[in-house]
Formats: C-alpha cells, structure tokens, sequence
C-alpha cells in the first residue's frame, strides 16, 4: 500500500472492523475515523463552487 492510498487504507479498516478481533476492531475504527473525509471541509467546497458557478452565470447574462 502506497502512502496516501486512502481507498485501500479504508478498505482494509473496513474489513478488519467487521473480521478481527475485538482489539483490531477498535483500532479498525479509530483508523476509519481518523481518515475520513471532514464534513465541514467538503460543505465549505461545495458552497464555494456554487458561489462559483453562480457567479460565471451571472457574469454570462451581463454580457449579453
């Protein structure tokens, strides 16, 4: 595994959370959640994109 490989890292915590032992469960799940996607990081993009897209349409309109 490569470092940075956030797919394959889950993939494997996901499967340890659900087949090891009850140690390497709670360590499954402390992994999972220390390199999940951050909630409030992604709603800030998303609405930035909107501000984004909403402003190049607006630009689109005036130029006509």
């Amino acid at each position: 595994m490569r470092s940075g490989d956030f797919r394959t890292a889950r993939s494997l915590a996901a499967e340890v959370a659900a087949q090891g032992d009850d140690k390497e469960r709670e360590q499954a799940r402390r992994i999972l959640a220390s390199i999940s996607p951050d909630r409030a990081a992604l709603i800030a993009a998303a609405c930035v994109l909107v501000v984004i897209a909403l402003a190049a349409i607006l630009a689109l309109f005036r130029a006509r």
